[in-house]
C-alpha cells in the first residue's frame, strides 16, 4: 500500500494509474485510459486545469482509493 500522501497535495494522471513501461501500479491500479475514461462518465473526480498542466486533488483519490466518494460530485466533481 502506497504511504498517505499530504492531504492537499496535487496528483498527475501518472501517479494515479499504472504504468505498463515501467511497471508501476499508480495508486489506482488501472490504466490511463480507463481513468480517463472514468473521469470523463463521472465515475471519478474531474481534474483541475492549472496551466497547460492538469492534476487532481490527492483528497480526492484518497476518497475514492477509500470508497468513501458516493458520487463524481462528492469526490470533487462539481465545484
Amino acid at each position: 500500500m502506497a504511504p498517505p500522501l499530504p492531504h492537499d497535495s496535487l496528483l498527475r494522471v501518472r501517479d494515479i494509474t499504472r504504468d505498463p513501461k515501467t511497471g508501476t501500479p499508480g495508486l489506482l491500479g488501472i490504466s490511463r485510459s480507463t481513468f480517463l475514461q472514468g473521469v470523463k462518465d463521472g465515475r471519478y473526480p474531474r481534474p483541475l486545469k492549472l496551466g497547460g498542466s492538469t492534476c487532481w486533488r490527492a483528497s480526492d483519490i484518497q476518497r475514492l482509493i477509500a470508497g468513501n466518494d458516493g458520487s463524481a460530485t462528492a469526490a470533487g466533481g462539481a465545484r
